[in-house]
């Protein structure tokens, strides 16, 4: 049984090895590292590439690169759980309360909650720069004062300034500076020796840091050692929204103790309470209106309602993480207690380059490939199911009007194929609407000899490793040629068929939740 599992590990590790070999290739980014774990079980990370594609060093697992917005769910998201178990901060009370200066200008009522969620309603960023805005305190002084540019408390719309504004809000609260306050109370517990915030001027063209771009907006300059954002960099090197730096080892470690609920395996220190970590880490599905965010961090939940997760397919919905501009991102996946992360400069020579948004095909294929890896086939096919239609029901039953019914057919991607149908006249029954199945539905049992075929083909493990090889060198080439849909494992013509009834049916119960939501809506008004 080890033998089959090293062997398992090992094939997999093949195909990370040629998604980032053939990426560094495809000049997706010159140099990048990948980290994966599971509590109780494996931990490994790996660096490929250089810091640029001219000569130089070679990228390490000890490299230390820009992590971008990781800052957001790494720092200021860590500081304000610190703050709300030491009783200082009221996720509830209005930011005004804190800071007086923002109650401008229809900001009066917004709340702690609605700035960490994306629901306050705040512009999703402002070029500072070509604004004349220069330091600090006149882009606070601007932010503080700007009126909202979206409805607030509806649905979320990702801002920087919002996570600018709980930044200072913590330097308020701590009396220190953001970089003082998570050195003191997260890095160090933790004991990431290599994470940090650069003051601007420090270090620039330190061999330990990996560059990003190439800077011809203002700076017309090679970016090393200093940060990569133009908002964090007029901050002085430090801000709520971008500034820290950071390397694969210490990712890891943070992604440990919030899979381990707050706690530090090696020291046996506690840096955060078990219901901390899931009041920041839940989607706030009570308080936004559709695809919810949870305190700061992206949810696995509003990707599957809307677009193909940078996690990839194979994780839980419960699963919550977040990408960076320069090419990072961190996933975390609590029902399987296990984490991905990838750090890459894929802004390098230039964040407009084309190779480099291939990024954003490389993090799912990559998160695929890892949670095969972590949690094995016959895991990741247990779904749950009583659980989960009992779910589904309950949330249609609670009447709580839009929430419910927009994320109830989410839940349903979990489910087999044949569950779905299910789910969709019990719903149906329930709000007295009529279902209506296609005309072209497949049996049940042709649905389960292809779902088994898709399952098989992913266990083989010539075929695994000669698929990585194929899908490798894609990076660089037109989406319609790179990673499927399904991440590092194409479709095969049966399979694409699988996926194609698999949407029908999703769709139709989509459907049918918009209905139902309509119905409770005309009665409830």
């Amino acid at each position: 049984m080890a033998h089959v599992e090293d062997e398992r590990i090992r094939k997999a590790w093949e195909m990370v090895d040629e998604v980032m070999h053939g990426a560094v290739a495809d000049r997706v980014f010159p140099g990048g590292a990948v980290g994966v774990g599971k509590v109780g079980g494996m931990r490994r990370a790996k660096a490929y590439g250089s810091y640029t594609y001219e000569a130089a060093p070679s990228c390490s697992a000890r490299s230390v690169w820009d992590a971008a917005s990781l800052t957001k769910v790494m720092a200021t998201v860590p500081a304000a759980m610190r703050l709300w178990e030491d009783g200082l901060l009221d996720l509830d009370a209005t930011v005004a309360s804190y800071l007086v200066e923002f109650a401008q200008n229809g900001k009066e009522e917004i709340t702690v909650r609605q700035l960490l969620s994306h629901t306050a309603g705040l512009r999703a960023w402002y070029p500072f720069y070509h604004m004349n805005l220069r330091t600090k305190q006149d882009i606070l002084k601007f932010v503080m004062a700007d009126a909202p540019a979206h409805p607030v408390g509806r649905d979320p719309v990702y801002s920087d300034l919002s996570m600018l504004v709980m930044g200072h809000l913590v330097e308020r609260l701590s009396g220190k500076s953001l970089a003082d306050f998570v050195k003191e109370h997260v890095f160090d517990p933790i004991g990431m020796t290599s994470t940090g915030f650069r003051s601007v001027g420090e270090g620039n063209g330190d061999p330990g840091v990996v560059p990003t771009e190439v800077d011809n907006t203002f700076r017309n300059r090679l970016l090393w050692g200093e940060v990569h954002d133009p908002t964090a960099f007029l901050f002085g090197g430090c801000a709520g929204n971008a500034g820290l730096f950071t390397s694969v080892l210490d990712v890891m470690k943070f992604a440990e103790v919030m899979v381990g609920e707050g706690h530090v395996e090696k020291t046996g220190r506690q840096v955060f309470q078990p219901k901390t970590v899931r009041t920041f880490t839940e989607p706030q599905t009570a308080r936004a209106t559709s695809y919810p965010f949870a305190l700061g961090w992206d949810t696995k939940l509003r990707f599957s309602a809307m677009r193909r997760c940078p996690a990839g397919r194979k994780m839980s919905l419960s699963a919550y993480g977040h990408t960076g501009f320069t090419g990072t991102s961190l996933w975390i996946d609590p029902k399987y207690k296990a984490y991905v992360c990838v750090l890459t400069n894929s802004v390098h020579p230039s964040a407009e380059a084309p190779e480099g948004a291939r990024i954003c095909d490389l993090r799912p294929a990559l998160g695929d490939i890892a949670m095969m890896m972590l949690v094995g086939r016959e895991n990741l096919m247990k779904t749950e199911r009583q659980l989960h239609r009992q779910q589904l029901l309950d949330e249609a039953r609670m009447g709580a009007g839009r929430e419910a019914c927009s994320i109830s057919w989410v839940a349903a991607e979990e489910l087999a194929e044949d569950d779905i149908t299910a789910q969709a006249r019990e719903l149906c029954d329930f709000y007295g609407l009529t279902f209506q199945p296609s005309s072209e539905e497949a049996s049940v049992s042709e649905r389960d000899g292809e779902q088994e075929g898709l399952w098989a083909a992913d266990t083989n493990a010539s075929v695994i490793a000669s698929r990585a090889a194929e899908t490798a060198p894609s990076f660089g080439k037109p989406s319609n040629q790179a990673i499927s849909h399904e991440g590092a494992f194409p479709a095969s013509t049966g399979n694409a068929r699988l996926h194609e009834k698999k949407g029908a049916n999703l769709s139709k119960l989509r459907d049918i939740s918009l209905l139902a939501f309509v119905a409770v809506w005309s009665l409830m008004t």
